[in-house]
């Protein structure tokens, strides 16, 4: 679908929560809104592929969840590597953004897997952003693997599971926090594989 930004509103595109997308089925749902010029296609009996090996290809390289706009959420996805690029520096990444305000990264709370394993969270701040690694998933091959990502923000905490790896930081305690916005999946230098997706709005988790 031809879509500008995450962040404007398309009127014909509602979406019911909670969401349950298999994308295994080789089916490519009209309420997962991308850019007209991003690589996208189904792969029937495998997943949905995404994305685009090239650095100057992030402006296109993401995926948002029709015209939510969210202020706690829980986003459940299974996720993987179908294609590497080469970037001049870091590494290729996939990750999940919610309260998105735009696809850069510091503009909503993203969390990324590497190719490497390691997991991050960008934190947006008042000089700046930085990048905080909060675990690794030992012995992960982005050739083969994918991994099940479970992302909450509510009014207490954000959390992170991917895989084994957990991790979770007070609200209070993060440096910037934006009020609300959009479920935006992203790649950076990689075309993702996507193979199921549950979207729900929460009040609070335990």
């Amino acid at each position: 679908m031809i879509f500008v930004a995450p962040f404007d509103d398309i009127s014909n595109v509602a979406v019911k929560l909670p969401l349950t997308l298999d994308l295994s089925t080789g089916h490519d749902p009209d309420v997962l809104l991308s850019p007209g010029r991003a690589h996208r296609r189904a792969l029937p009996g495998r997943f949905l592929e995404f994305g685009s090996l090239f650095e100057a290809g992030f402006r296109y390289s993401w995926m948002t969840v029709g015209n939510l706009k969210l202020r706690h959420s829980r986003v459940r996805a299974r996720l993987g590597f179908s294609r590497l690029g080469k970037p001049a520096a870091d590494q290729p990444w996939l990750g999940i953004m919610l309260r998105g305000q735009s696809f850069w990264a510091n503009h909503g709370h993203l969390m990324n897997l590497r190719a490497d394993g390691s997991i991050w969270v960008t934190l947006e701040r008042d000089t700046g952003h930085d990048n905080e690694q909060i675990g690794k998933v030992d012995g992960f091959n982005p050739a083969t693997d994918d991994l099940d990502f479970d992302i909450t923000m509510d009014a207490k905490a954000w959390r992170i599971q991917v895989g084994a790896v957990t991790w979770a930081r007070s609200i209070s305690d993060l440096p910037h926090v934006f009020w609300d916005g959009k479920i935006i999946i992203q790649t950076y230098c990689a075309w993702l594989a996507l193979k199921s997706l549950t979207v729900e709005e929460i009040q609070w988790m335990a």
